[in-house]
């Protein structure tokens, strides 16, 4: 089932800034999830005084699921579709 996300913008995009939408979006989703793998290095340099391990491996698991998610969005992003309202 597909799950649709709209974004609205009060002032307005002009076309160019449409054109550049896709670029943000993707370089941004990919950005994030390259900078957190491997994500065990990740957790550990970004949280080092958690020496908790049960916290640790949830944490692991945490950013794991964003990291999907990005992946996910990227490729919708990619094929994004511009919807305005005539209002």
């Amino acid at each position: 089932m597909a799950t649709k996300i709209i974004l609205t913008v009060d002032d307005g995009l002009s076309g160019q800034e449409v054109r550049d939408l896709t670029y943000l979006f993707t370089d941004a989703l990919q950005d994030f999830a390259v900078r957190r793998t491997p994500v065990r290095d990740y957790v550990r340099g970004r949280y080092p005084d958690q020496v908790n391990d049960m916290t640790k491996t949830g944490k692991i698991a945490h950013v794991e699921r964003r990291i999907d998610l990005a992946r996910k969005l990227h490729n919708a992003a990619l094929g994004h579709s511009v919807y305005e309202d005539p209002q």
